[in-house]
């Protein structure tokens, strides 16, 4: 009884942590995009903090948002769980890059003209990739200096 007990406790910590989202710190850096280099794409589902589907009429396109890496573990659930309230089910500007080792798309996602990848990493629920761009380390380094997601706790 007692670990049903726990169990219970633990899922209800849970659904109230995700009814809570967004957290505080939700679109705090804008970045302008153009039209001109982006297209609009639909996100059928997320498929992990940094890994989504994309609804194409030849069916579905897995998708690596460039430039994040999403953490494993709890933080990993955190991250996966912000990208599902923001973007699932929702159209959003894609800027194709390239393709990863794994023949996915390499994408940039905004959401209403807000980069998703800067967000999640200023809200500290993601790792900056190797080789990407000086805005995406220095939102790292706000959200470690400001001990913010995954920069809060050891």
């Amino acid at each position: 009884m007692r670990i049903w007990g726990i169990f219970i406790v633990c899922v209800v910590t849970l659904t109230n942590a995700l009814a809570s989202y967004p957290p505080v710190l939700t679109e705090v850096i804008p970045r302008e995009t153009s039209v001109d280099v982006c297209q609009y794409a639909f996100v059928a589902h997320v498929i992990a903090g940094d890994l989504i589907a994309l609804q194409e009429k030849k069916g579905v396109t897995n998708a690596v948002i460039y430039g994040i890496a999403a953490p494993d573990g709890y933080w990993g659930l955190k991250a996966k769980a912000y990208l599902k309230w923001k973007v699932e089910g929702k159209p959003v500007s894609i800027e194709v890059i390239g393709r990863d080792g794994y023949g996915r798309l390499l994408i940039r996602c905004y959401k209403s003209g807000t980069d998703v990848a800067l967000n999640m990493l200023a809200m500290g629920l993601a790792k900056t990739a190797p080789r990407t761009d000086p805005a995406m380390a220095i939102a790292q380094e706000a959200a470690q200096k400001n001990r913010v997601g995954m920069w809060g706790t050891k």
